[in-house]
């Protein structure tokens, strides 16, 4: 799907062994998955914690993460041509396209709407599709949630035996925007459901709806 216009993307990368520019480091959970394929059940934290650890959520969520590029129901079309990762993306442009969807809440405190979109934490889109990239070595997962040509969020992490933990990153105009979400964890639940990302959305969506297409201030 593509839209001539989109709002920003988040780019999370999920991989192993790698640290961002701080001293966090992707905790090691043993040999990686075969395959990410699937919905996880995840949230990110300020410090290492563990899923069925709810108290210590900052953010909450599912992630899906499916093997063909995912089909929005006609209604959440132009909805979803906008609130993609794909558009700006550049490592991961030609990488399991837009079969990557996502839904997140802050149990604290309600969304920030700008332009008819959601945001958590103040500048994470809530709901969206994105491309993601699997190996099976310390690469591990690499996924976006958002980027900008002036802005991204990056996550790297591991998936092991069902389970996920990472590290958030965010840049340019959202640097900082990972202040308390810097630690992921989440766990594989069942086979991908990508309806859990479209009830998370508008039922119905116009650009019309737009009345700002500026970066979030984190």
């Amino acid at each position: 799907m593509s839209g001539a216009a989109r709002l920003f993307t988040t780019t999370i990368v999920v991989g192993a062994g790698l640290g961002g520019c701080r001293t966090d480091r992707v905790p090691y959970l043993g040999a990686p998955d075969r395959s990410p394929v699937g919905t996880y059940e995840w949230q990110f934290c300020a410090h290492s914690c563990q899923i069925n650890d709810s108290a210590a959520g900052v953010i909450t969520g599912v992630l899906v993460l499916d093997s063909v590029r995912i089909a929005v129901p006609d209604s959440q079309a132009e909805f979803f041509s906008f609130a993609t990762a794909a558009t700006w993306a550049i490592d991961l442009r030609n990488d399991h396209h837009e079969a990557g969807c996502f839904a997140l809440r802050d149990p604290r405190r309600p969304p920030k709407r700008i332009g008819g979109f959601e945001y958590v934490h103040d500048a994470i889109p809530a709901v969206g599709l994105n491309n993601w990239r699997y190996g099976t070595d310390s690469t591990g997962l690499w996924l976006e949630l958002y980027r900008s040509p002036d802005a991204f969020v990056d996550i790297h992490a591991q998936i092991s035996g069902g389970r996920l933990a990472g590290i958030t990153t965010a840049g340019g105009e959202l640097q900082g925007a990972d202040a308390g979400i810097r630690h992921i964890v989440g766990r594989r639940v069942g086979p991908p459901r990508p309806n859990l990302c479209f009830a998370a959305a508008p039922g119905r969506w116009t650009r019309a709806r737009m009345g700002s297409s500026r970066v979030p201030s984190p």
